[in-house]
């Protein structure tokens, strides 16, 4: 186990897993096959239930590079962890409802414009009141880039 793609690929995500977790985790990582360096989403559904959603959590934010964004932002601004986890907060229920919006078809209506200008709107709003103004515009352009080369980049098979 310990010099295994999987322990490689685990270790790598800078998780603080105690000695369970991370047998947990890797045996449900293992069983997508050998030397697993991906997280399926049954095997995400299997982690959270052995996690709890708490820790959850903080395991999925190593693997999202909406979370990577804020992280290097961080050092950059100076953001306290609490700063950087509620704007993660926002940035993440912003892309979720994004993603809903354009679910509604392949081709936006002008109501869906709408939406998803308010939005984008008051999600630049609370960046601002969390992060300040200079980092806030920062990282809605690196957003808007983000979601223009990859449409929101995510575990594999969401």
């Amino acid at each position: 186990m310990r010099t295994s793609n999987t322990a490689h690929f685990l270790r790598s995500l800078d998780f603080a897993y105690d000695e369970q977790e991370f047998r947990e985790v890797f045996r449900i990582v293992a069983a997508q096959g050998d030397n697993a360096t991906t997280i399926s989403p049954a095997s995400l559904d299997s982690i959270e239930a052995s996690l709890g959603q708490a820790r959850f959590e903080a395991f999925y934010k190593t693997r999202d590079p909406l979370f990577g964004m804020l992280q290097a932002a961080s050092r950059h601004f100076g953001f306290s962890t609490s700063q950087v986890d509620e704007a993660y907060r926002v940035v993440s229920e912003g892309e979720r409802r994004l993603r809903d919006i354009d679910r509604r078809g392949p081709i936006l209506s002008v109501e869906q414009k709408a939406a998803r200008r308010d939005l984008l709107a008051q999600q630049s709003r609370d960046l601002e009141r969390i992060l300040g103004a200079d980092a806030a515009r920062a990282l809605t352009m690196s957003l808007s880039n983000f979601r223009n080369v990859g449409n929101g980049v995510r575990i594999v098979g969401q």
